[in-house]
């Protein structure tokens, strides 16, 4: 499959699949995914970690024309998962996300974060506001009326999740360090990052269309010449796995 310049591809992934042992034995997942597979408990975990990983590599290798057993991921504790560049070299990015049944994989010739968020009731959403959001997205979240408030935090949070994924912080950076937008009706952005200056600029975001009860955004790298597609940062493609 081919990726132009200035394109970020998205791949939505069905994780409930009853003939997962398939993806297990032809999905070309390594010793090391096979045998984290084999450490989950609970039987839906294992599951949606095969179908997830396996499915991950054969999108993947639809860009690289090879096999998914022979797609090499390198991915080092606390570094960003991405190809091994000796093998695939460094035109090709990626960045997965999964919650609950449904899991993004992003595809760029950039950096790319991704994130997905099932939406449900949080019975302590008010205290995870004040933990995880900044004192602008506060005032944001309490300005929603009280229906729009879930969705306004996983809209923020999936939002913060990308950014942070795209740049490789993960852990490493406070939540609360930067700002991003709530409300789910305006366009997304972010409109502080603390001692990141100039990330409010170069990183652009998209929401994507997920099924219903999801939510998730895209966060892509937007170096200085990429006005590619007109006015528009970066060119947002949406598939479903198993399209062709």
């Amino acid at each position: 499959m081919k990726l132009s310049p200035g394109d970020v591809h998205v791949w939505t992934v069905t994780l409930d699949v009853r003939a997962w042992g398939d993806y297990l034995t032809n999905g070309g997942l390594d010793v090391h995914e096979v045998a984290r597979a084999t450490r989950f408990h609970f039987e839906a975990d294992r599951r949606r970690f095969v179908i997830s990983h396996a499915a991950t590599r054969m999108i993947l290798a639809r860009y690289l024309g090879v096999t998914p057993g022979a797609v090499f991921v390198r991915a080092a504790d606390g570094e960003k998962p991405g190809l091994a560049p000796d093998r695939h070299g460094a035109g090709l990015r990626f960045n997965v996300s999964h919650s609950h049944e449904v899991a993004v994989v992003a595809i760029g010739d950039r950096e790319v974060g991704v994130d997905v968020e099932r939406v449900r009731p949080l019975p302590d959403l008010d205290a995870l506001v004040a933990r995880w959001f900044s004192r602008p997205e506060r005032h944001a979240f309490e300005a929603l009326l009280p229906a729009a408030r879930v969705q306004g935090f996983f809209a923020c949070w999936t939002l913060k999740e990308a950014y942070l994924k795209g740049c490789g912080d993960g852990l490493s950076r406070a939540l609360d360090g930067f700002t991003a937008t709530v409300a789910p009706d305006q366009v997304p952005r972010l409109d502080h990052v603390g001692d990141r200056v100039g990330d409010e600029a170069r990183w652009a975001f998209r929401r994507l269309l997920l099924p219903t009860g999801y939510v998730g955004a895209v966060a892509v790298e937007n170096p200085e010449a990429a006005s590619i597609g007109g006015s528009e940062p970066f060119r947002l493609h949406q598939f479903v796995w198993g399209e062709r």
